[in-house]
């Protein structure tokens, strides 16, 4: 029977690398040598720290080539730059339209919920005189609940459709022609609520079809014109 079934293996005396003995300087692995990349990577972080920014001053603070001394500023004569038309534009169609839109609203309360007031002029409007002091104007007589629920579409419109108007000024027309033909339908809106306002057309009992086309048309012509005029005023400026 052998005696070296089960061999006894001396692990204190195999042999060791020196690199895997305890105790030596070789333990503390060295800092890996740097590739040029590295290092100029390394050397732009450096000079990126060092460099300080430089705020921007304004306009305003530099000297520009032409720009008058204090001297001229006191004594030569300032003469005042001419306006361009399309500014004038602007202020125009704002102020019409705003003045469309507030004007308008009311009236189509009182035209829509009172009856037509005895004596007037068959359109809507109150008698001259003492006989209209106390009458209220109005012409279709259909009550407050219609009333409301046609001023209350109108100015929901107003809002909505200024969607519509920058998706066609954004990807068709632009903002000038957009604005304008919002200007346009405008005023065609105004001419069209002449037409609900006659006195036949009243006493035939058909006026209200005309008037919600009149007053919806004009809504749109409102979201036209809103969604134009202020990028268009940033831009003139």
């Amino acid at each position: 029977m052998s005696t070296n079934a089960h061999p006894i293996l001396d692990f204190e005396s195999a042999p060791v690398r020196p690199e895997g003995l305890p105790g030596r300087a070789h333990d503390i692995p060295e800092k890996a040598p740097l590739y040029e990349n590295e290092k100029d990577e390394k050397n732009d972080m450096a000079l990126t720290q060092q460099t300080s920014v430089t705020p921007i001053e304004s306009l305003d603070d530099e000297d520009y080539e032409g720009k008058p001394t204090e001297e001229e500023m006191l004594t030569l004569r300032k003469v005042p730059g001419t306006m361009p038309w399309t500014a004038v534009a602007m202020c125009l169609i704002e102020l019409s339209e705003r003045a469309s839109y507030y004007g308008c609203v009311q009236l189509f309360n009182n035209f829509v919920r009172a009856p037509l007031p005895a004596g007037g002029p068959g359109t809507g409007a109150v008698p001259k005189g003492p006989a209209g002091d106390n009458l209220t104007a109005g012409a279709l007589g259909l009550g407050s609940q219609v009333a409301s629920a046609v001023t209350q579409s109108f100015q929901f419109l107003a809002y909505v459709f200024p969607i519509l108007g920058g998706i066609v000024s954004d990807v068709w027309w632009g903002r000038f022609r957009t604005l304008c033909v919002g200007t346009g339908v405008g005023a065609f809106a105004h001419v069209l609520l002449v037409v609900p306002a006659i006195p036949s057309v009243i006493a035939s009992g058909n006026a209200l079809a005309p008037f919600l086309i009149s007053i919806y048309i004009l809504s749109g012509a409102a979201g036209f014109i809103k969604v134009c005029m202020l990028p268009t005023v940033c831009t003139l400026t």
